[in-house]
């Protein structure tokens, strides 16, 4: 039997993985984030601006999903595997604001399912948002 095909609310969460452990990995030795410095050819500091931090890609990535899908089974169980996902795979330092995320889904999910069996599935991981509930 093929896996079934993710529901639509879903489909805004399957391409955040990529960018976000992209992201997660850059400025630790891989690859730098912008790092807000502009310079001339002869390597002189010409312009300073405001770049993201690695909290500000984690919270536009993961706030208004949580906020607006948390009462959604499916939306809860996929944003919960992609963020136990990154916190698998990035490494320490930035896996702290994730854990943060997941503690806000947590709540999040404990308030908007009062029935303890719907509240359980809502709070297992599946990267489909639907798959099995064993």
């Amino acid at each position: 039997m093929a896996p079934a095909a993710p529901a639509p609310q879903l489909y805004p969460l399957l391409p955040l993985d990529r960018p976000l452990r992209r992201h997660g990995r850059r400025s630790l030795g891989l690859r730098h984030l912008d790092s807000g410095r502009g310079r001339d050819r002869e390597g002189r500091l010409r312009l300073v601006y405001q770049t993201p931090r690695w909290e500000d890609f984690v919270a536009l990535a993961v706030m208004e999903i949580r906020n607006y899908g948390a009462s959604s089974v499916q939306v809860a169980r996929r944003l919960r595997a992609m963020l136990e996902n990154l916190m698998a795979g990035l490494p320490g330092s930035r896996v702290t604001v994730l854990e943060e995320e997941l503690r806000l889904l947590d709540r999040a999910v404990e308030r908007a399912f009062a029935e303890p069996a719907e509240r359980a599935r809502a709070l297992t991981a599946d990267y489909q948002g639907v798959g099995s509930y064993g």
